[in-house]
Formats: C-alpha cells, sequence, structure tokens
C-alpha cells in the first residue's frame, strides 16, 4: 500500500440463455460453480427493507438450484477451472466454454437494448418456467418460487417475514432496484448530462470548451460510449458532497493488442466536487487509467490518501471485461471499490461544498453503463 498526499492530476443453450446472451456476452467470464449447501457468501444489499423471501425459502431453492440448474449455471463470482467448466455441460461460445453466472449484481446489470431484463421478481420468476433445459416447464410454480428466492440472496436482496407469494401481481409490484440510487444516465440518451470538450480550454464565451457530446460520446444498447478522441468530459447536472456512485466500465483493446494488460496505458477518471469548468478542473481524480485505476489525486488541490495496488491487480478484471466501481464520499473521507474491493482511501482533503461529478474522456475508448447515485 503506498500512501499520497500531492497535488497533481470485463451447446446447450437453454431458452433461458438464449433470451440474455446478448447483453451479458461481454460479462460472463470465468466463474466459480454453484455454492454448496448453505455455504452462499452474503453480499446483502442492505438498502432492501422489505425481504421478499424467507430464509427458510432460500435454503430449499439452493437445493432445487443444485439439482436442476447448477449443471449450466453458477451464482459463485469466483475463477473457475478448466476442468470444472468441462465438468459442466455450461453453453459454448467460439471455443470458449462457459457457465452463466446468475449472481452478484446480475438481475441489476442484466440489459437488453438498454432495458433491463429483471426489474421486478415477476420476471425472474416468470423465466424460470423455460428451465430446465433439458425438461422445460418440469418444476412446478412452488419450486420456481424457491428458486426464485435463492436467487434474490444470491443477488444480495436480503430475506423477509413471508415467502414469495405464487401470485403474478404482487411479484410485478416487487421492484428489484436500489432504493436511493437515482440514474445518472438512462441507457437511451443524453438527458440529464452536460458535456466540457476541448483541449487546454475554457468555458464558451471566454475559450474554446465544446457542449455538443457528439461525436465523442454516444449511446449503444444501453451503454454509454466514449472514443477518447477530444479531452474532456460529460458531468452532472446536479453537485454532489456526499454520495455513493456506482457504475461499470470497461475498456475496448486496441486494434492487434498482445494481451498484455498490465501496461495498456487507458485514460479515463472520474473527477468530484467540480464548480469550475476547465481543462482539467479542480477537484479530487479517481483515476480511471487502466493500470492504476482508482487511484487518487488532486488536481490543483491537496489531498492525503492510500492506495493499494496489490488489491487493485487482484480485484481488476481482463481487458474488454466490466469492471464495477463504488465511490463513497462521505464526511470528508472518500473510499474507492473495485469489484467491492477496496482500493483507494481518501482521508483528508478540502472540499467541503457540493460539485458536479465528471467523467473524462481523455484519448482512450471507454464504456460505462449502469451510472447511479445515491446521496449520504
Amino acid at each position: 500500500m503506498r500512501i499520497i498526499g500531492h497535488s497533481y492530476w470485463y451447446r446447450n443453450v437453454s431458452v433461458f440463455i438464449s433470451a440474455l446472451i446478448l447483453s451479458i456476452i461481454g460479462s460472463v467470464g470465468s466463474v466459480r460453480l454453484s455454492a454448496q449447501e448453505g455455504s452462499l457468501e452474503s453480499n446483502v444489499r442492505t438498502e432492501h427493507s422489505d425481504g421478499f423471501y424467507t430464509t427458510a425459502q432460500a435454503i430449499r431453492g439452493q437445493v432445487q438450484f443444485n439439482r436442476h440448474c447448477a449443471y449450466c449455471h453458477t451464482v459463485d463470482r469466483g475463477p473457475m477451472s478448466p476442468d470444472a467448466i468441462k465438468s459442466r455441460r455450461g453453453f459454448a461460445m467460439g471455443d470458449v466454454r462457459a457457465v452463466l453466472n446468475l449472481g452478484g449484481d446480475f438481475l441489476l446489470r442484466t440489459t437488453y437494448a438498454g432495458q433491463r431484463l429483471y426489474p421486478t421478481v415477476y420476471y425472474l420468476f416468470n423465466r424460470l418456467e423455460s428451465m430446465p433445459s433439458n425438461n422445460v416447464a418440469s418444476i412446478g410454480q412452488a419450486v420456481r418460487a424457491d428458486i426464485t428466492g435463492f436467487l434474490l440472496q444470491a443477488n444480495g436482496f436480503p430475506p423477509g417475514p413471508k415467502e414469495l407469494p405464487i401470485d403474478p401481481q404482487a411479484m410485478k409490484a416487487m421492484s428489484l432496484d436500489e432504493p436511493g440510487f437515482t440514474r445518472l444516465f438512462n441507457g437511451k440518451n443524453f438527458a440529464g448530462m452536460k458535456f466540457f470538450l476541448g483541449p487546454n480550454c475554457k468555458p464558451a464565451p471566454d475559450g474554446c470548451g465544446k457542449v455538443d457530446p457528439e461525436p465523442i460520446f454516444s449511446v449503444r444498447n444501453g451503454v454509454l460510449v466514449c472514443s477518447g478522441q477530444t479531452h474532456g468530459y460529460w458531468y452532472t447536472e446536479e453537485r454532489y458532497l456526499n454520495f455513493t456512485l456506482r457504475f461499470d466500465y470497461r475498456y475496448v483493446p486496441p486494434h492487434g493488442w498482445d494481451g498484455n494488460d498490465a501496461i495498456f496505458s487507458g485514460q479515463s477518471g472520474y473527477h468530484l466536487f467540480v464548480t469550475d469548468h476547465d481543462i482539467w478542473p479542480k477537484a479530487i481524480e479517481i483515476q480511471g487509467r487502466n493500470f492504476d485505476t482508482l487511484s487518487p489525486i488532486g488536481v490543483n488541490a491537496k489531498i492525503k490518501a492510500t492506495d493499494d495496488e496489490d488489491a487493485r491487480r487482484r480485484a481488476r478484471k481482463a481487458l474488454g471485461q466490466w469492471n464495477s466501481v463504488e465511490i463513497i464520499s462521505n464526511n470528508g473521507e472518500v473510499r474507492s471499490l473495485l469489484n467491492g474491493v477496496l482500493v483507494s482511501v481518501v482521508s483528508e482533503h478540502e472540499f467541503t461544498e457540493p460539485g458536479h461529478i465528471a467523467f473524462e474522456s481523455q484519448g482512450t475508448e471507454i464504456h460505462w453503463r449502469n451510472i447511479r447515485i445515491k446521496l449520504e
């Protein structure tokens, strides 16, 4: 860990998989097979106060999942050995054999054409009707409800006092959004976003700051794409001081890339507490560069911070895969997590007033999705 104190700047495809693969093909990655009964690692989203299932129901559901589903699916984020993958039916993606991970944040991140596939519990329960692939619709509604409860647990939704009812209308009212979070990018257009682009520019009319996002920024299938061809950033309309910011990102490997991710110099960054626009503005910048992702620096500002390179190296996924970021600003401290692993902490800084949050364009194509924020 280093101390920082300076002023600088991702064949047998069932009906279930068929409906999803277009939206998740970039994020399947390598995974470990399902947890053993009773051993699922907790990843509870504590913001959900009203559980939709009971612990007993999830335990029953885990038994049924392992009996009917685990031949093709997993709920574990960890790596899976090639031998373990070969022992499962899974599905083929070219020369790669994979097992679809239904755990972690699967229910929140799975989209198609910019729309979430699982906005409520009903859509998950209904999707299970097409399972298992070797005997479609062979499991009854009660078993489906139990498996649904287990998958909710595997995605971090906490249990409640009542079992999941077999009632479509009730399930449709059970939202799977994260309570308290607001989406900063709607997956369709640039609504609620502002732009400042142009090298070494001041805001118009005093300089050459460009406010038109195109062609640097575009929206493709629910993903915000930044070409990086002009230095600058998009930033939030609102200003924030204490917040939790969550999003996913991935870099696109350049044509002919040799696969040495450690030296890929992809550039981006996340500027906090921006009040005056410039390239680059006074802010805390949480680095987006591939090799030192989430390392904090003060841009024309003093900060005191710690940065854990070993944690970063362990947490960062291979180039081209989706990574999840969480940045928490609370009472003068800024904590940054990569795929759930704490990478850096800003323990002291000079910013006491709310400011804009800016996502940087700096020479490299980068993609973002699921950008949301919650006030603390």
